[in-house]
């Protein structure tokens, strides 16, 4: 079961950040792209999950990398392009899109950003870019758990 809720997690923070009208592509974990068909594009991956059992809570907490890919190393970019992520506020901001949909449509409890890595070099499938990486950490309940046993 919880297979599906960290898919359907994924899921729907690809859609919320698909309203970054600036995004060409956008994938979720379970849609992981061979190449990247252009840019700007982001890609999250799973990185982790975990099942804290404090005060039998049944939670898990999810952990999740968004990687943007801006452009290509080669081509020519202005850092602004890539900074309009970075911003706490505006359209193009990460982290006020995900603050606006902390629920991600109520496929989560909570979700919030835990670091970034500023302006660096990733590399996808043998080619690098100009981009940024932001940790992600979503809490979900099991609500199915939380019925008393006699």
């Amino acid at each position: 079961m919880s297979s599906t809720r960290i898919l359907q997690i994924g899921q729907a923070l690809r859609d919320v950040l698909k309203t970054i009208e600036s995004f060409k592509y956008g994938y979720s974990p379970d849609e992981i792209p061979e190449s990247l068909p252009g840019t700007p594009a982001f890609v999250i991956f799973l990185a982790g999950v975990n099942y804290p059992d404090n005060q039998n809570t049944h939670r898990m907490v999810l952990t999740l990398r968004l990687q943007i890919f801006l452009c290509r190393l080669e081509q020519k970019t202005k850092l602004g392009n890539l900074l309009k992520y970075l911003e706490p506020q505006g359209d193009d901001s990460i982290d006020n899109t995900i603050r606006n949909n902390w629920r991600l449509g109520g496929k989560c409890d909570w979700i919030h950003i835990v670091n970034n890595t500023g302006l660096n070099t990733l590399e996808y499938q043998g080619i690098s870019y100009f981009g940024t990486e932001f940790e992600i950490e979503c809490i979900s309940r099991f609500p199915y758990l939380d019925v008393q046993q006699s």
